[in-house]
């Protein structure tokens, strides 16, 4: 099988960034010449673009992590920094906010049915432990969980 191929029917399956179609073309047994050519094939058709899949990554998990661990992951994935710039700075704050305080917010109320006490200092340490695990900012996820805290005061009765 060729390497251009062999690349067109790994995208056919998904996206993927130019260096996981490298490394999946050199673990294949392809010479550094032809991956070249056919890297420079599909960027020039628009076929593989780190743009495009760093953009398409961030839509779809910003609401799960915190900019630190989208900007991990894509370093991972072997996306230039730069590139990881331009679409943070296109996509603003990614929603951030709202996705820090609903995490926050399921987070503090599993605990809470568990019977612990919101006003205790390990719980909320538990909890920024676990946003902070996801990437957030420790700021933002203090905020977010004091306005949580503040919000459900009521519901369940706790001070």
């Amino acid at each position: 099988m060729k390497a251009d191929a062999y690349a067109m029917m790994l995208l056919a399956r998904r996206d993927y960034t130019e260096q996981k179609i490298r490394e999946a073309l050199v673990k294949k047994g392809f010479d550094e010449p032809e991956i070249r050519r056919v890297l420079e094939q599909l960027s020039a058709g628009g076929i593989i673009s780190d743009l495009r899949y760093a953009r398409n990554y961030v839509e779809l998990n910003s609401q799960k992590y915190g900019r630190r661990r989208l900007e991990f992951f894509l370093r991972q994935k072997g996306i230039a920094k730069n590139v990881i710039d331009e679409v943070f700075a296109d996509a603003q704050d990614c929603g951030e906010a709202s996705a820090i305080r609903e995490i926050a917010a399921q987070r503090l109320r599993r605990e809470i049915e568990k019977g612990a006490d919101a006003r205790d200092y390990k719980v909320r340490q538990r909890i920024l432990a676990a946003l902070m695990r996801r990437g957030f900012d420790f700021d933002a996820a203090n905020d977010a969980l004091e306005r949580e805290i503040d919000a459900i005061k009521a519901d369940y009765l706790l001070f």
